[in-house]
């Protein structure tokens, strides 16, 4: 798995220093948190439109799913989905700012 990985390249990560399983239950949290945040942006902003929380929902609720899947799927094909969605929802979130501000 990752974990074997980064004790190879002697790198203290997370999934090295707490353990994988901890590592997944830290992930999921932290993915809420940020879906949070995502939404208090919304509310104190008073620029943005529902333009941008209906992507932040839309966005939140499927790096939520994701996220969810990373507990249940101890795959790293699970790992690479999430990794690779993080990328594309922070990508899409601010491309949801950006067309906000132009309408």
């Amino acid at each position: 798995m990752i974990k074997d990985d980064y004790e190879r390249a002697r790198v203290p990560m997370m999934p090295v220093i707490l353990g994988e399983e901890r590592t997944r239950t830290a992930i999921f949290l932290y993915t809420i948190l940020v879906n949070i945040l995502a939404l208090l942006l919304y509310i104190s902003t008073p620029r943005l439109s529902v333009v941008y929380l209906a992507a932040a929902m839309a966005l939140g609720g499927l790096f939520t799913y994701y996220a969810y899947r990373l507990l249940t799927d101890k795959h790293r094909a699970a790992m690479l989905r999430l990794y690779k969605f993080s990328l594309l929802y922070l990508a899409l979130l601010f491309l949801a700012v950006m067309v906000d501000q132009v309408m």
